[in-house]
């Protein structure tokens, strides 16, 4: 019997984001500053000229998710994507009282 006990490690290498991104949520404007220390992101976000406040930013190697609120009518934004070639693609999710709408977004930088 020759067993053999060993550590295995896992490190997910994190996108680069850090930066300015443009793009759009469906018909809407949409700008990011993202700010980065490895997996660790800070991000503001600005929705058709509504600044949301992040509830929730975090970068899974190259998955993106953020939770943010609009501050003038509390429609809350969960956004999620895939970062690739320094554009980013996904889908977030608008509810807005009782009733909740999928959206495309993407950005690039």
């Amino acid at each position: 019997n020759n067993f053999y006990i060993h550590d295995v490690f896992y490190w997910e290498v994190p996108a680069d984001i850090e930066g300015e991104w443009q793009g759009k949520v469906e018909n809407d404007t949409l700008h990011m500053t993202i700010d980065q220390v490895f997996q660790e992101i800070t991000v503001d976000v600005v929705v058709d000229d509504q600044s949301l406040v992040i509830e929730v930013a975090s970068l899974h190697g190259s998955r993106i998710n953020i939770i943010g609120r609009d501050r003038s009518n509390s429609a809350k934004y969960i956004f999620s994507g895939s970062v690739e070639n320094q554009e980013i693609d996904g889908t977030v999710l608008k509810r807005t009282g009782d009733s909740a709408t999928e959206l495309n977004w993407q950005a690039s930088q």
